[in-house]
């Protein structure tokens, strides 16, 4: 109806969502609001970095950084091993290796059974996409994700973002110029073109990068403030759901054996949570790693789930000395009558309480999920 004109009997005034609705659907190719939204949270093998994270990670883009060996690669696949894990969906992942790093090592610690093969690629295992050049490695993820009938779930790492590369530069003699920060900034421009369909249909992309140092010719100059390291435009932050930097370790990092100076059995990861989608931004969190586990087991839960039964007074000892921890009277009869098993009154010392924890795989389970109901 034109401005001004007053309507009459026979005319149809719209109203505002039955317009909103026409709109929807002559633009329907445009939009993903018909589409069911996939709604789950992946968590990993650390309940603390978990609980922080409200359950884990949701579908979506995320962005891991940190230094070489801060734990970033070992921190995605743990994600993507839980992801995998869960077989009442079909879920499948994507590793696309775009520089020199997953080792025999570092397979065997994931847990996550890596294919080559496509005629291998099957629900629960990992293909293994060695490319670093850019066209290739977004026309795989937007082809799986934008021509998906089987409406199977995906699990992308990229690793990392540094090392990918536009074919054209890839071709360039060593005296021409490249794009500089390509890797971030093709990235972002892949996640505006496909982001939001990544995230409503349901799958999880991380993207590995290197941090970067900020230099100052000018001691006095003002600067702007950052949330994070990360390398390459910072776009690429702000599109990412999660942003997690993995922090370096020191020596009051390691975990000895025994007293300081005994064999060192691990050390501890330290990861600041940049960006999240709760309050809980601008904190770091501690977990413990374990030397020398396979199959997933990297993460020393035993070790966390032994702090957290102290934190909360489930395991404490009398007056506050001694060697021998008591369980809380409680707990213990609900955890026993729960497992049908026979929980011990005392445990002697901390490496008794891991130890307690790491024998039995119902207790360990059953620790955690009530660690997770209480934290989340």
């Amino acid at each position: 109806m034109a401005k001004g004109k007053i309507a009459t009997d026979t005319e149809k005034v719209l109203a505002p969502e039955d317009q909103l609705e026409s709109i929807l659907k002559t633009t329907k190719e445009d939009h993903y609001n018909y589409e069911e939204a996939h709604d789950y949270k992946v968590g990993c093998s650390s309940l603390l970095l978990t609980s922080m994270l409200s359950g884990g990670l949701g579908p979506g883009a995320h962005r891991f950084v940190g230094l070489a060996s801060g734990g970033k690669t070992s921190a995605s696949l743990d994600f993507m091993h839980h992801f995998l894990n869960d077989r009442s969906r079909k879920r499948r992942g994507i590793f696309i290796k775009s520089e020199g790093r997953l080792s025999e090592e570092i397979r065997d610690r994931s847990g996550i059974k890596f294919v080559y093969n496509t005629s291998e690629w099957a629900d629960g295992t990992c293909f293994v996409f060695e490319s670093n050049i850019y066209e290739a490695v977004f026309k795989l993820k937007r082809d799986l994700i934008t021509n998906n009938p089987t409406n199977t779930e995906y699990f992308f790492i990229t690793d990392s973002v540094d090392s990918l590369i536009k074919r054209d530069d890839a071709k360039k003699a060593e005296d021409e110029s490249i794009t500089v920060g390509g890797g971030s900034l093709i990235t972002s421009v892949f996640l505006k073109k496909v982001g939001l369909a990544m995230a409503k249909r349901g799958h999880v992309d991380i993207y590995i990068s290197q941090i970067r140092d900020q230099i100052k010719i000018n001691p006095y100059e003002i600067s702007v403030p950052k949330q994070g390291k990360a390398s390459g435009p910072r776009a690429l932050e702000h599109q990412a759901d999660v942003v997690i930097e993995f922090l370096p370790r020191f020596g009051g990092d390691l975990i000895h054996e025994g007293e300081k100076g005994s064999k060192v059995v691990g050390h501890f990861a330290k990861a600041k949570i940049i960006k999240s989608n709760n309050e809980k931004n601008m904190v770091e969190v501690k977990y413990p790693i374990r030397y020398g586990q396979k199959g997933g087991r990297s993460v020393w839960t035993s070790y966390e789930l032994a702090d957290l039964l102290q934190l909360w007074e489930i395991a404490y000892k009398p007056n506050g000395k001694g060697a021998w921890f008591e369980l809380e009277p409680n707990f213990r009869t609900e955890m026993a009558a729960s497992l049908n098993i026979e929980v011990p009154e005392k445990i002697q010392g901390v490496n008794g309480l891991r130890q307690f924890i790491e024998e039995s795989e119902p207790v360990q389970k059953y620790l955690f999920d009530r660690f997770k109901d209480l934290t989340m």
